[in-house]
């Protein structure tokens, strides 16, 4: 009878390398925040490196075209493009867009420290209407009520743009199209472009995330536009100010 030795080779698996300039991506809604973001191997953005790793404001990534892995816990993304590196860009955009916005404060109400965006709430135990698609923004830069009131300008423009009524797009002359597209454009270049740029400030987070409605009505200031009644099919709402002390 022979021996008979065996040799066992471990297996190691190794990571890496990797660096700390590069960048990682998230998802912002509640529904996929807590999946791995990837993008495609083929992309210029697969491997993404902060140039300007001393500025600790987020970036923002945006896709054309978004799928889900098989085992469903990683999100892929393709035909991608870095935006600019612009402070507070990725909150900027989402309060510009949203239909419905909530603005959130620190303690002593001395600033804003955040907004949740979504569809609003509906029904007496204040849940959102569609939560998993809802986000929780927490400011990594200072946002005052000048630049709430910019995006309520800009969006009031957008809204003239496509609203019908007597005022409406299709009984206006090229001219004045082409005024009010002017108009928003400028608007949003000022919006995008702030001089001096917006400081970077400290994150507080909100301590009843996706919560609505949790603002005292004596400290919400509702915005109304101007011939409101007079025009249907109004694309955005203006959101209501939250007052601060000082």
């Amino acid at each position: 009878m022979s021996d008979c030795h065996l040799t066992v080779t471990p297996q190691v698996h190794l990571q890496g390398p990797n660096s700390p300039y590069k960048m990682m991506f998230y998802s912002l809604s509640h529904s996929t925040c807590y999946k791995t973001v990837c993008v495609e191997k083929s992309s210029i953005n697969n491997v993404s490196v902060d140039d300007n790793p001393h500025y600790k404001h987020q970036r923002m990534l945006v896709a054309g075209s978004v799928s889900v892995s098989s085992t469903g816990t990683c999100i892929i993304l393709r035909d991608t493009t870095r935006m600019p590196d612009i402070p507070g860009l990725p909150a900027l955009i989402t309060m510009l867009f949203t239909p419905i916005m909530e603005l959130r404060t620190d303690e002593e109400r001395t600033c804003y420290s955040g907004a949740l965006c979504g569809l609003g709430w509906c029904g007496q135990n204040q849940e959102g209407v569609l939560p998993e698609h809802e986000v929780e923004l927490t400011f990594d830069v200072k946002f005052d009520v000048d630049d709430i009131t910019e995006i309520n300008a800009l969006r009031a423009a957008v809204n003239r743009l496509v609203c019908e009524g007597p005022n409406g797009t299709m009984r206006l002359g090229p001219d004045r199209i082409s005024h009010l597209q002017e108009d928003c454009r400028d608007r949003l270049i000022r919006l995008f472009t702030k001089s001096p740029p917006r400081e970077e400030g400290p994150q507080v987070f909100f301590e009843k995330k996706e919560k609505w409605n949790q603002v005292d009505p004596a400290l919400k200031m509702d915005i109304v536009e101007p011939g409101e009644g007079e025009t249907t099919g109004v694309l955005f709402q203006l959101h209501p100010v939250t007052l601060l002390n000082g």
